[in-house]
């Protein structure tokens, strides 16, 4: 996908200076999950889940089109929490789930939604990573890798199962965990 290749500063310019459909459809799939899974941690039915991501990233971008947004009155997932958070409470007190809004501000700061969005952020990163990494190295040694790092597998399984000698499943561990930190300090980097 193109939008593992633009960087997220360039990305918001390409929104708010062209009419360029693969910068809408790069930002959507940049974001669309990370708002899925707040809004699901939130409570949400995967189909409201998914109007609230639809309706935040609508927002997003006619907020970079029109200027209302600038990289200049803070950081872009502070802003991107704010809306998203906005949009669920929204959300919810209009299907009945609360009964008024509460103070956004106030609220984005608790520590639990605080940890929620970091969570998500860091699960955002590493999605966007990971992405990468499956485009970089042989589709055997993402597949070791996971069998290490989700599946939480012993390396000698792993050698066993995969008949690739111990020190290779250990080179491969490492190349790989070496790439996804790489990568997720220039993304982090670049978000300004």
């Amino acid at each position: 996908m193109a939008f593992e290749n633009s960087t997220h500063i360039s990305l918001l310019e390409r929104i708010r200076t062209t009419s360029d459909d693969d910068a809408w459809h790069d930002f959507f799939h940049r974001y669309i999950d990370l708002i899925r899974a707040v809004a699901r941690r939130q409570g949400m039915q995967p189909v409201d889940a998914d109007d609230v991501a639809q309706e935040v990233l609508v927002a997003v971008h006619e907020a970079i089109k029109e200027g209302r947004y600038s990289p200049g009155k803070g950081r872009f997932r502070g802003y991107l929490k704010t809306i998203t958070l906005r949009t669920i409470w929204r959300h919810k007190r209009r299907n009945g789930g609360i009964e008024s809004d509460p103070d956004v501000e106030e609220r984005a700061h608790d520590p639990e939604i605080e940890e929620l969005w970091e969570a998500q952020w860091h699960q955002y990163h590493l999605r966007l990573a990971m992405n990468a990494v499956r485009a970089e190295f042989q589709s055997t040694e993402v597949e070791v890798f996971q069998m290490l790092t989700v599946q939480g597998r012993p390396n000698a399984d792993v050698s066993k199962e995969t008949g690739l000698p111990l020190q290779r499943i250990y080179h491969i561990k490492s190349r790989i965990l070496t790439r996804l930190k790489e990568l997720i300090r220039r993304q982090v980097a670049e978000e300004g």
